[in-house]
């Protein structure tokens, strides 16, 4: 079964992820190589939603680094949207809520592309 919900809005593609927890090695393997596969196909405007995402390990903080690195290498961003009050203090703690810009809703997300 899938952890990755792929929703296309006004041209910007979400990817939500689907997990209350991203913790373990399995898990983790799984939404990675889903993201990847989706990064890959180069779409200029991705944003993932972690509104179902509780808790993050520090693996998943390596993951999310590894993705926006996947992004920078094909001249893209990455944004991020709908984290949890812990997932935030968790970024803030680490220090990479200096590396994501992060939205409080989808729609903050979208407008931070402007139009087109």
């Amino acid at each position: 079964m899938s952890s990755i919900i792929k929703e296309q809005k006004n041209g910007v593609l979400f990817v939500i992820i689907d997990r209350e927890r991203l913790v373990d090695d399995l898990s983790l393997q799984g939404v990675q190589h889903e993201i990847l596969e989706i990064l890959d196909e180069k779409e200029p405007k991705v944003v993932l939603d972690l509104h179902h995402v509780a808790f993050v390990a520090s693996a998943a903080l390596g993951m999310l680094v590894r993705f926006r690195k996947r992004r920078g290498e094909h001249g893209f961003s990455l944004k991020l949207c709908a984290v949890s009050d812990a997932v935030d203090e968790t970024f803030r703690i680490t220090g990479l809520n200096t590396l994501f810009e992060v939205y409080k809703t989808q729609e903050d997300a979208m407008e931070s592309f402007g139009d087109g």
